[in-house]
């Protein structure tokens, strides 16, 4: 499955949480997808609307959160950069990594943003149907 494809847009964003794993970053994110969504997941395979997004092997990640929305906010756009982008970020710091990263950066309908460079993507239904790794 191509990240592109998965219907993200206006998703209920509900959590976050890192944590340090093996010296980078472990980042889980939790969804609930727009309920128009349920007939292109069922496309891909997937049943529910409830999903973990988990990032393995972060190397970085930034937040910026604000608390002014009534609700939860929704996930306006995922936007999935080159590994130039990575490499461009990463080298500011001192970091090369050998390893095939990308750029992740979500936007949220409140004006508050994720972004992170990992290795690796896996999207599990939170139900434990199972997991698809990117």
């Amino acid at each position: 499955m191509n990240l592109n494809d998965f219907p993200i847009h206006d998703a209920e964003f509900i959590s976050v949480s890192v944590v340090p794993a093996d010296g980078n970053l472990l980042v889980r994110t939790s969804v609930r997808l727009h309920e128009d969504e349920v007939q292109a997941l069922q496309e891909m395979g997937f049943s529910g609307r409830d999903y973990t997004i988990t990032f393995e092997r972060c190397w970085y990640y930034a937040a910026t959160f604000y608390g002014h929305y009534a609700g939860n906010e929704l996930v306006d756009r995922w936007n999935i950069g080159g590994k130039e982008e990575a490499a461009i970020k990463l080298n500011a710091v001192g970091c090369s990594p050998k390893q095939s990263v990308v750029f992740h950066e979500w936007v949220l309908s409140g004006g508050s943003k994720i972004e992170l460079i990992a290795e690796r993507v896996v999207i599990e239904e939170s139900a434990g149907a199972g997991a698809t790794e990117i």
